[in-house]
């Protein structure tokens, strides 16, 4: 039996009018479900779903890295240390399900969790933790190296981000031999290995980055080796998979057969996201990208348009059913609107952010105390099938927990110093976060007005020119009067 945790630290939001209390039932409902999957027992961890009681690399590294190192610090921790195996090179191994095989050790799924170790280390001052990520991380992506990039094109090979459904591809990626029965996994397909994808290679520049940090911080002298391999990388995805007459990146290259070095130009939506949010996409690039960027009515969908993939049958991803109805392909999965959403938030655009976050509320709020795994692109149901009953999602419920912690609030720090670049809904007119706890601090903040442009910030009684404060071990009030640009 497992025995739910009480996130204590976890910030009260409220609001005095009716549409800004939206946002706080959502924000409950959020921090509920993540409670029902913060467990002590058998063990202390922060399991993957109300169906899934384990923490694979995947869902840890983005729990944690979306919210559960600010809420739940020691579970975070306890969660993280988890997928490691200490070996002769101290690989991450990627935990699986106990009745599936190694093979299904998913081996892109690994990069992500260096950049949430980073941010936990940073967020919660430890050192031990920081040093152990740093030679963890480098033993894995020195393997990943050498196995799998591609040595022509310099990008990583292997399956997408939340890819892992061969319903998620094209038809000619799915081995002609694998037929019956239709095997669900893209691990046991050979030509997903032989692909180089937008989302994976952003993470793989992400973590190189990540490292170049942890090596400054503990002073091992690779820092500028990390950093110049993310922009080779960079290099390298722009040359390869932007799209400029599509205004954005595409969703893979081919690395085999006729088609070697052509591109899939379906939009990922996980990658778009990501392209931002670890700077691969310049300037005039993610200007582009929100200029040309496809969204649903209830969010941007995992890809779209739809692949045809034309492998029916039971398997988990392979619905009897086509374009919309399929759970991968043209489906919304709240992990990929938050990625979206954070990228937004990041580059300070008011109107996409402010449209993703509406529609996850609404999900949230339509969804009966529950955040589930994916949700249709026209309706907002949850009736896909394998998933329909698949509740208590903890990767939906850090979405949103994201969407609100480092989006409307705005949150940002790096171990030393915090800043808050908030958007608020014109909505809402105020909101307020009671007791957000920062290492040994605590803060007090209210946000009053609308849009993202600061007017004035009142802290501890005090008129200050900045967003951006020391961590400390204080108690703080916070008041920041926003106004719209323009």
């Amino acid at each position: 039996m497992t025995t739910p945790v009480s996130l204590l630290r976890a910030p009260k939001m409220h609001a005095l009018k009716q549409e800004g209390q939206r946002y706080c039932r959502a924000y409950q409902t959020a921090l509920r479900v993540l409670e029902r999957n913060c467990v002590t027992r058998p063990e202390a961890l922060i399991q993957a779903g109300g169906c899934y009681p384990d923490a694979w690399t995947r869902d840890t590294a983005y729990n944690t890295w979306m919210g559960c190192n600010l809420l739940c610090p020691e579970l975070a921790r306890a969660t993280l240390l988890k997928p490691i195996r200490i070996g002769g090179d101290k690989e991450i191994s990627g935990l699986t399900h106990p009745a599936q095989p190694e093979k299904y050790d998913q081996y892109w799924d690994k990069m992500l969790w260096t950049v949430a170790a980073l941010d936990y280390a940073e967020l919660n001052r430890d050192l031990n933790f920081l040093t152990m990520s740093y030679e963890v991380s480098a033993a894995t992506l020195d393997k990943l190296e050498k196995r799998h990039i591609h040595p022509e094109y310099g990008l990583l090979l292997g399956p997408a981000f939340l890819c892992d459904g061969i319903g998620s591809l094209p038809a000619d990626i799915c081995s002609p031999e694998v037929v019956h029965p239709p095997y669900s996994n893209v691990m046991d397909y050979e030509a997903p290995h032989q692909i180089m994808t937008l989302s994976s290679n952003c993470i793989l520049v992400g973590a190189y980055r990540a490292m170049a940090k942890m090596a400054r911080k503990l002073h091992t002298g690779m820092e500028r080796q990390y950093e110049r391999k993310a922009q080779a990388l960079c290099r390298q995805i722009n040359a390869h998979l932007w799209n400029q007459k599509q205004g954005r990146y595409d969703f893979f290259t081919y690395g085999f057969s006729e088609k070697a070095g052509t591109n899939c130009t379906i939009q990922e939506g996980a990658g778009q996201a990501l392209a931002v949010l670890f700077d691969v996409a310049d300037n005039e690039q993610c200007k582009s990208i929100f200029r040309h960027i496809h969204t649903e009515p209830w969010g941007i969908p995992l890809s779209w348009p739809s692949m045809e993939n034309h492998y029916i049958g039971s398997a988990r991803f392979l619905p009897e059913a086509s374009g919309y109805d399929t759970p991968q392909n043209v489906a919304i999965w709240p992990n990929v609107c938050s990625l979206w959403g954070r990228a937004c938030a990041m580059k300070g655009m008011e109107a996409p952010f402010i449209k993703e976050l509406n529609s996850l509320t609404e999900l949230i709020l339509r969804s009966d105390d529950t955040i589930c795994e994916i949700y249709h692109a026209l309706t907002g149901k949850s009736h896909l099938k394998y998933h329909e009953e698949k509740r208590d999602q903890t990767w939906s419920a850090t979405a949103y927990l994201n969407m609100i912690l480092h989006g409307m609030l705005g949150l940002r720090y790096d171990g030393e110093h915090l800043q808050f670049h908030p958007i608020l809904p014109g909505e809402c007119g105020e909101i307020c976060f009671d007791s957000l706890v920062l290492q040994n601090g605590r803060w007090n903040i209210r946000l009053i007005g609308e849009g993202t442009e600061i007017q004035s910030i009142l802290m501890d009684d005090q008129l200050v020119d900045s967003p951006c404060f020391p961590m400390d071990d204080s108690e703080h009030f916070l008041t920041m009067r926003l106004k719209k640009k323009g």
